[in-house]
């Protein structure tokens, strides 16, 4: 290699080092700026998320609570098809127990039986 190609590769390796650093200093500002806006929304802790969601569902709990009847009683065939039948309209669990007077966890729990079921069933069918 001569002194002229030597020199041409040092000052073009300089060069293209001082475009990484300005390339990275830009990076890094808007990344800068993008955090700021997520801490502006609420983003950037998980721990306030988590809590505003706890509240959500204590809220929801405190309403179901009202309507909740004792509990270990059986599901009857009719709450089942009434389930069925507010599930397919697209109601949530939380109403659905509200109208049955259950809480939004058996309700949870009791379509997932349901579902369980409709499963073993097509299974045995087609056996």
């Amino acid at each position: 290699m001569s002194y002229k190609e030597k020199e041409y590769k040092k000052r073009y390796d300089q060069d293209h080092k001082e475009q990484i650093k300005e390339y990275n200093k830009q990076y890094y500002q808007e990344h800068k700026e993008q955090i700021k806006s997520r801490r502006r929304l609420g983003y950037e802790d998980k721990e306030k998320r988590k809590e505003s969601h706890r509240r959500w569902l204590d809220k929801e709990n405190e309403v179901a609570k009202k309507y909740i009847r004792k509990s270990k009683t059986r599901w009857t065939a009719e709450e089942d098809k009434a389930i069925i039948d507010l599930r397919e309209v697209g109601i949530t669990c939380t109403k659905i127990a509200i109208a049955l007077g259950r809480s939004r966890k058996a309700v949870m729990c009791r379509i997932a039986k349901m579902h369980k079921e409709q499963k073993a069933e097509a299974k045995d069918d087609l056996m």
